[in-house]
């Protein structure tokens, strides 16, 4: 689930676990074509008109 803490990408359901915010806590994270609204919400931090960047 989104948002959740995750230590590999098998432990989301997004397959994309990173610290796109870096606080040093890894959490599921939304990846490549998902609808985001901000930075932090996409796996490589890039969220460009509404959509996780690949």
């Amino acid at each position: 689930m989104l948002g959740l803490p995750c230590f590999i990408n098998s432990d989301c359901a997004s397959n994309q676990c990173a610290d796109p915010d870096s606080d040093g806590q890894k959490t599921c994270v939304k990846g490549p074509g998902d609808p985001c609204t901000q930075l932090i919400e996409c796996y490589n931090k890039k969220c460009q008109n509404g959509l996780c960047a690949p």
